[in-house]
């Protein structure tokens, strides 16, 4: 809107900017924990509401990020290949002082990761190219629920917990479980969009 001072948006999900420079309106992206003003540049913003973290990785340009911490709102100003990470500490019990309605907020910086042929695993999903990094399989169910359109269900806790690193190309749902498996033995059964793993 011509009369607006700002151009603001509310991310839920995973998005990819690329915002042109723009001195008279800033650029605002509200995501999860993060508030990133943008100043003209190249950034993906996650923020999903069934993860426990949100993070903002810089690839080109400036932002600045304002996270509420533990009550305490921090500023940072993102280079390029650096990411912020926010991410929910576990509920306190209800009967400690410091417990309330909202759970506390961790703030990493952290540089981007790169993955392999100069791949970066934040933006990888822009090119069709799913990267997980040590990534536990109820992570990994749920990034491959949204890669896929499917309802990931894993019955066993202790195999929910392994972690599972490497990248996969335009795979078949079925192809990628079978590399999978070949790291950790699972069975796994699809039925329509369900996919039961055990």
């Amino acid at each position: 809107n011509p009369g607006h001072k700002t151009r603001e948006v509310f991310l839920e999900g995973e998005a990819y900017f690329d915002v042109k420079p723009n001195a008279g309106k800033p650029f605002i992206i509200h995501a999860g924990k993060m508030e990133i003003k943008v100043l003209g540049t190249e950034l993906n913003v996650r923020a999903y509401p069934d993860e426990e973290f949100s993070e903002t990785a810089l690839v080109k340009g400036a932002v600045e990020v304002t996270v509420q911490e533990k009550g305490n709102t921090r500023l940072f100003r993102l280079k390029p290949g650096q990411k912020i990470v926010a991410r929910r500490e576990e509920a306190l019990p209800q009967n400690t002082a410091a417990a309330s309605n909202t759970p506390a907020v961790t703030v990493t910086l952290q540089p981007v990761s790169k993955a392999t042929d100069n791949v970066i695993a934040e933006t990888a999903w822009k090119e069709d190219k799913l990267v997980f990094q040590d990534e536990t399989f109820a992570a990994l169910a749920l990034r491959l629920e949204r890669w896929y359109g499917v309802n990931i269900t894993i019955e066993d806790p202790v195999l929910a917990a392994k972690r599972f690193s490497g990248r996969a190309d335009n795979l078949p749902l079925p192809q990628l479980l079978g590399i999978l498996q070949t790291i950790t033995p699972f069975g796994y059964s699809i039925n329509g969009l369900d996919v039961i793993i055990r």
